[in-house]
């Protein structure tokens, strides 16, 4: 006898969570169970919601399921046949290539280079923070700023000037705007000749991010850097072109969106942001952070995780059958579209207490351990996140060197901030806060 299909939502019920599209993903799940399918158009999506899921999807049944469909076409347009987008044989060969770059020692390595460009780019706020009446500061803006040059350094060795650095944030931050109108083009399976409304300014913004990041490539100069010692293993390589786009445009926007959930929950948590100033005095002082600190910052790194949990990065992960498959007894056809809901998955009641609201201690030694695929906040299986202790280290060292310099307080106008859905989840608007120097120890 067939399996069944998942109980089916309808495109319609979508339409009360248009400003809050997240808002349906738990919505969703709640009514129907850990399982569904969505109907958008002409196109079926089957959610998924539970660790199991996860395990059989990117494990179990790992060789049955691709990168390939309508969901990833947005993506494949920035990112080309990139180690994030491809599949098999081309995505063994650049993951093996790749690995030893993002390996424990490469990190440490880089760790100066973290901790210089931190202090380098928060010296620049000094003018922004004053003891009496501070003035606004749009904190996001300049965490992107922060997050830019921190990449653009780490991966490529390179100094882009403010004008360049800002023209590549502007740029991606437009993608982002037409990213969803992209997904929707994808979904409807309209042709690619039809004059969808800011196609063309899309595809001018791609080549313009293509071109400033090579722009960079062409410039490097500093070493230690990912990309130099990529090289210097493989000189028989490809063109490094291709890489450095899509490893720049996956670490930025990756660690600019953690770093502004981060900040954003401080500020909106006064209790937990007071904790992390007395690890950071207690265990550092006023010296700079290096990467054997790092463990000693057990609940600094509790934090991060928290964060990870509440707005993972990448909020959903996308695979299309190859073969029918059957999941928790329900009947997944050949070429069915399947998301993993990271997102509503990091909020399950079932297995996460009291899941909306940020508590660090979750993450404890001596708390109990997470429910295993319950946390992904980098993917899962053998294609999880290349990067993802690398994105840790260097979020985790910039919080420090922040706390270290600055005080900051802001009137967190809501509890749950609109977000900008695309490749990343991101906050759609700034965090104005007031900065103050701290004291001298």
């Amino acid at each position: 006898m067939a399996r069944p299909l998942p109980p089916e939502v309808r495109g319609y019920e979508l339409l009360p969570h248009l400003l809050q599209p997240l808002n349906f993903l738990l919505a969703a799940r709640a009514k129907y169970g850990d399982v569904y399918m969505l109907r958008l158009g002409p196109k079926t999506v089957l959610v998924f919601n539970h660790p199991r899921h996860v395990h059989q999807l990117y494990y179990a049944h790992s060789q049955r399921y691709r990168k390939q469909g309508d969901l990833q076409t947005p993506l494949r347009a920035v990112l080309k046949e990139s180690l994030v987008t491809s599949d098999d044989a081309l995505w063994l060969t650049q993951r093996r290539q790749l690995q030893p770059s993002f390996q424990t020692q490469v990190i440490r390595e880089l760790t100066a280079t973290m901790v210089h460009t931190g202090q380098e780019v928060l010296a620049t706020w000094d003018r922004q923070a004053a003891r009496d009446n501070p003035p606004p500061f749009a904190l996001f803006r300049a965490l992107d700023q922060l997050a830019l040059r921190l990449t653009a350094r780490v991966l490529l060795g390179a100094d882009p000037d403010e004008a360049k650095a800002l023209s590549l944030i502007n740029a991606l931050a437009a993608t982002h705007d037409y990213f969803n109108v992209g997904l929707g083009i994808a979904l409807t399976q309209a042709p690619p000749g039809w004059p969808i409304p800011g196609r063309g300014a899309y595809q001018r913004q791609l080549r313009q991010i293509e071109t400033l990041i090579l722009s960079l490539l062409a410039r490097s100069t500093r070493t230690p850097n990912l990309l130099a010692r990529f090289a210097a293993q493989h000189p028989t390589a490809p063109a490094l072109d291709a890489l450095a786009v899509t490893l720049f445009i996956s670490g930025y926007e990756t660690t600019a969106a953690l770093l502004k959930w981060l900040f954003y929950l401080l500020a909106s948590h006064p209790p937990v942001l007071s904790q992390v100033q007395t690890e950071v005095a207690e265990v550092l002082g006023q010296r700079a952070p290096q990467f054997a600190d790092l463990p000693s910052l057990p609940y600094t790194h509790q934090v991060i995780q928290e964060t990870l949990r509440l707005y993972p990065p990448g909020w959903r992960l996308t695979r299309t059958a190859l073969e029918e498959d059957e999941v928790d007894g329900f009947r997944v056809p050949a070429r069915a579209t399947t998301m993993i809901a990271t997102y509503a998955l990091h909020r399950h009641p079932a297995l996460w207490p009291n899941p909306h609201r940020f508590e660090p201690h979750r993450f404890a030694p001596d708390a109990p351990r997470p429910t295993k695929f319950a946390w992904i906040p980098f993917g899962a299986g053998p294609r999880q996140c290349i990067g993802e202790d690398l994105a840790l280290t260097e979020v985790q060292l910039l919080l420090v060197l922040f706390i270290q310099k600055y005080h900051f307080s802001s009137e967190v106008s809501r509890p749950f901030p609109r977000v900008r859905l695309a490749t990343t989840l991101s906050p759609a608007e700034d965090l104005i806060v007031r900065l103050r120097p701290r004291p001298p120890a």
